[in-house]
């Protein structure tokens, strides 16, 4: 009998631990509930939380991943201006200097304004975006500096029509090691795979 009680009292005392502990991960303020708001933020109000200054993105393809998660933010969101203007420096971070030299903060927010109201005028959307894999990116020196070569693709739809749009990129590494965003332009669709 003194064996059955100490087996009851230890199975209560570990409900008790156990509940105690699925009470306090849903109901603090602390990790949990950091992580369900985490959840329930949409696109636009993630990537405003991120500081790509402090953990840059590592590779190539990761700095276009970011980039176009910016250009989806810009065109499917309804972006306020002050938030248009927070994209905006945050995609310059990921430009290279020689690109910024030609493109002043103001110019960009003003294009990127103009490509907003045009989008919705023409009742575009990005559907999907696809970023090359690592395997895909074409890495190449020159003069003394990496630069790397990718595409990604854009399923957009406009009014009714569906279609794709295709873009290259080129990254420099800088001196600290990022790779940074020197140009970029539209490309043909690639040729088919016999």
């Amino acid at each position: 009998m003194k064996y059955v009680k100490i087996i009851v009292l230890a199975a209560v005392c570990v409900g008790l631990a156990v509940g105690y502990y699925f009470y306090l991960s849903t109901h603090s303020g602390g990790d949990s509930e950091v992580r369900k708001e985490q959840d329930n933020l949409s696109e636009l109000e993630s990537l405003l939380t991120e500081n790509w200054e402090e953990s840059y993105p590592p590779t190539p393809r990761e700095v276009v991943k970011d980039y176009n998660r910016v250009l989806v933010c810009y065109y499917n969101e309804n972006c306020e201006d002050k938030q248009i203007e927070k994209l905006v420096e945050m995609q310059r971070t990921l430009l290279d200097e020689e690109l910024l030299q030609n493109n002043s903060l103001e110019d960009q927010v003003n294009s990127v304004k103009a490509e907003i109201a045009q989008y919705h005028v023409n009742e575009r959307t990005v559907l999907d975006v696809t970023v090359g894999s690592s395997n895909e990116t074409e890495i190449k020196e020159k003069e003394g500096k990496e630069y790397a070569y990718l595409t990604s693709v854009y399923l957009m739809k406009t009014g009714t029509e569906v279609g794709k749009t295709y873009q290259e990129y080129v990254l420099r590494k800088n001196e600290d090691g990022e790779w940074k965003i020197l140009a970029f332009r539209l490309a043909e669709a690639p040729d088919a795979v016999e």
